[in-house]
C-alpha cells in the first residue's frame, strides 16, 4: 500500500517543527522556510519546493495543528523588513505527536510479547533487564576492591 504523499509531507513538516521546538524548549520556533526545507530533506528524505511547503503549512494551519504569525520591522529607511514567520504548535499537533509516541512505545514494548515467549526467556536463564545470559556477568568485586566503592562488572568468556 502506497502512502499518501501529501499526508507524509505534512507528517514530516510536523515532526520537523516539533524537533525545532524541542531544541529550544519552547512551543514555537521561527526557523526560515529554507532552513525547514533543508531539515525536512535531511531528516525525512522528502524534497519539496517553497511553494509546496507553504501549501502544506496553510493546510496544517487551517486544520488547527499550527498557527503562524508574520514578523516584520521597520527598516532604517522606513521600508518594511520581513523576518521569518513565528510558528506555534497547536494543541492538535501535540495530541498527534503524543499519539505517535504512544503507538511507538506500544510497538516496542516488551509487554506485547506472548506469555509463552516471556516464559521461555525467563526460564532460559536470560537476565530480562540487560539481555545477557545469566552467569555471563560476574558482579563480584575484584580482589582488593573496597566494598563501598563502585560496582565492577567483568565478563567471562564463553
Amino acid at each position: 500500500m502506497k502512502a499518501n504523499p501529501i499526508e507524509s509531507q505534512k507528517e514530516a513538516i510536523l515532526k520537523t517543527h516539533a524537533a525545532l521546538c524541542q531544541k529550544y524548549g519552547k512551543a514555537y520556533h521561527w526557523a526560515t522556510q529554507r532552513k525547514e526545507l533543508k531539515l525536512i530533506a535531511k531528516w525525512h528524505h522528502i524534497k519539496m519546493s517553497i511553494r509546496t511547503l507553504n501549501r502544506r503549512l496553510a493546510e496544517l494551519e487551517e486544520e488547527g495543528y499550527i498557527s503562524r504569525t508574520k514578523r516584520h520591522t521597520k527598516g532604517p529607511n522606513g521600508k518594511i523588513l520581513f523576518r521569518s514567520t513565528l510558528t506555534k504548535m497547536g494543541g492538535r499537533a501535540f495530541n498527534w505527536l503524543y499519539q505517535q509516541g504512544h503507538q511507538a512505545a506500544r510497538f516496542f514494548s516488551v509487554f506485547h510479547l506472548p506469555k509463552l515467549a516471556q516464559y521461555a526467556l525467563n526460564t532460559a536463564g536470560y537476565s530480562s533487564s540487560v539481555g545477557y545470559p545469566a552467569g555471563l556477568i560476574n558482579s563480584a568485586p575484584p580482589e582488593g576492591a573496597a566494598r563501598n566503592g563502585p560496582i565492577h562488572l567483568s565478563f567471562r568468556t564463553v
